[in-house]
């Protein structure tokens, strides 16, 4: 075998070795066990860098450890690796939400809308960002898309009749 082959082999190994643990990380985090979820999914960044969606999970983990400049750093990597990872900019919408970066969060969304205009999460986020910003037209067109698309969602609703009285 030769060295180029043997270079290949390896790293098919590590990538295949990565994807395991992402999957692995993936049932962690819906487990909501995070910072189990942090280690493997950082190992599957060891084993294979130039994974973006390693980052996409990161992001989300690491606000949840308030661990915000990581998962900043997260974000960056995913989209160096992928312009278009919808993931990492979801995620970094909402964690912008949280941090009542609004404009952040509004440009973040409307990426991911521009890409997915039925993605209720980016919707309702964009809708969000859209009543702390004053675009209280924005919001109510959101609110309502979010309701009909979603029923249950309580919030979407109590914002619509928010937005009704004024």
């Amino acid at each position: 075998m030769t060295k180029a082959e043997e270079n290949k082999r390896k790293t098919k190994k590590k990538e295949t070795k990565a994807e395991d643990l992402v999957e692995q990380g993936k049932s962690l985090l819906k487990e909501r066990k995070f910072d189990k979820a942090k280690d493997v999914f950082e190992k599957a960044v060891e084993l294979d860098p130039n994974f973006p969606k390693i980052y996409s999970y990161l992001i989300p983990i690491y606000h949840e450890l308030k661990m915000d400049a990581n998962a900043v750093q997260a974000y960056k990597n995913a989209i160096e690796l992928d312009q278009n990872d919808l993931v990492a900019h979801y995620h970094l919408g909402v964690m912008s939400l949280k941090k009542k970066q609004f404009m952040t969060a509004k440009k973040l969304f409307k990426k991911v809308i521009d890409v997915n205009r039925r993605h209720v999460g980016a919707i309702f986020g964009f809708g969000l960002a859209s009543f702390r910003t004053g675009n209280l037209a924005a919001a109510k067109k959101c609110f309502e898309y979010v309701s009909k698309a979603d029923p249950k969602n309580a919030v979407a609703k109590k914002y619509c009749e928010v937005l009704e009285k004024q």
